[in-house]
């Protein structure tokens, strides 16, 4: 009998495993912008964050989606996320 899976993923911020669900999703576009994924489902390298305003401060703080994405991130980003995050 198989077994129901819940992909897991790594938050920038506090670096722990969540499900995906649980998760905020950015991603590199093609052009190397940094975009919130709100649908989880757009192509492009993408990185993700706990749907709350202390992991997403030190994932600013600690410049983490820069490095990991290998792109500028813009502050917009975190005041995306910031709303985001209030919303769940």
């Amino acid at each position: 009998m198989a077994k129901n899976i819940v992909p897991t993923r790594m938050c920038a911020g506090c670096m722990q495993r969540r499900p995906k669900g649980e998760l905020l999703r950015v991603f590199r576009d093609k052009d190397g912008s940094i975009s919130a994924d709100i649908d989880k489902k757009y192509m492009g390298r993408g990185a993700y964050v706990c749907a709350n305003r202390e992991c997403i401060q030190k994932v600013q703080k600690k410049n983490s989606f820069a490095r990991m994405l290998k792109a500028k991130t813009e502050p917009e980003i975190f005041e995306k996320l910031s709303a985001l995050a209030d919303r769940e």
